[in-house]
């Protein structure tokens, strides 16, 4: 806390709190060094990795229509699958 310092009788000073005195800031431990230092690495090497692969189209012309897609993942789908009714179905 802060302590006043006493005032002397005849002084012309004005009372002033005593500031602590500056303690010795603890150094990080080795495990939080070797921490820190292994996530910076690792955001260097994910940042690299995405613009290495993912930052810029792989062909900006490219377009494809949805129904060859859609061919192309499921063989034999010409259009909207189509349900039939159930003969038990309620109206």
């Amino acid at each position: 806390m802060l302590e006043t310092v006493r005032r002397r009788w005849f002084s012309s000073t004005p009372m002033t709190p005593k500031r602590p005195a500056p303690k010795d800031r603890a150094s990080p431990s080795r495990l939080a060094r070797d921490l820190g230092l292994v996530l910076l690495v690792k955001a260097a090497l994910l940042t690299a990795l995405w613009w290495a692969f993912f930052s810029h189209p792989v062909a900006p012309a490219l377009h494809a229509e949805p129904p060859l897609v859609r061919e192309h993942i499921l063989p034999g789908s010409n259009g909207p699958a189509i349900v039939p009714e159930s003969a038990h179905a309620e109206r």
